[in-house]
């Protein structure tokens, strides 16, 4: 970053990099879960059926969508 802006290229090096490593049999996620940077970049490592089933878990244990709203499945745009 220069005088806190990200270079023009940051985002296409970015996804670059996650389609290689996940070409590679790696994985975006850091120790923690996915993160709120790297939550667009989910549809690149998994498919639409593995998003749908973590929603579907999202809505058994929090029917009232209370943890962190839209922050990786957005169970409200179902």
């Amino acid at each position: 970053m220069k005088d806190g802006r990200k270079p023009s290229n940051m985002e296409r090096i970015k996804d670059e990099i996650y389609e290689k490593t996940i070409d590679l049999g790696g994985g975006i996620t850091g120790e923690h879960g996915i993160g709120k940077t790297r939550v667009k970049n989910l549809p690149q490592a998994l498919d639409d059926h593995q998003i749908s089933l973590m929603k579907k878990i999202k809505k058994v244990f929090d029917p009232n969508n209370i943890l962190n709203p839209k922050t990786v499945v957005d169970i409200d745009e179902d």
